[in-house]
């Protein structure tokens, strides 16, 4: 598994169901330890596909997004981050 830590690309996933690119601003530590495990809650700076995107999870500025205090899920559910998928 890849570690967690500030600078790592991950996705995102938006309220609305599709998937931005983010990069990994903070990694935090949750009450299991250290953020490199997938469990980690990190802060992003989401990359954004123009206005349409912006939202109520997300503060934006121009075309990039930032959100905190987002958890990680395996079952890319709505306002998390997972590792980006490899084809």
């Amino acid at each position: 598994m890849e570690a967690l830590t500030e600078g790592c690309l991950v996705h995102y996933a938006m309220a609305n169901g599709e998937h931005r690119p983010a990069i990994v601003v903070n990694a935090r530590e949750n009450d299991n330890g250290p953020a490199e495990m997938a469990e980690g809650f990190v802060n992003l700076l989401v990359f954004l596909d123009g206005p349409q995107d912006g939202g109520v999870d997300l503060m934006v500025q121009g075309h990039l997004g930032w959100v905190g205090y987002v958890r990680c899920s395996g079952r890319l559910e709505p306002n998390t981050w997972h590792w980006i998928e490899r084809s």
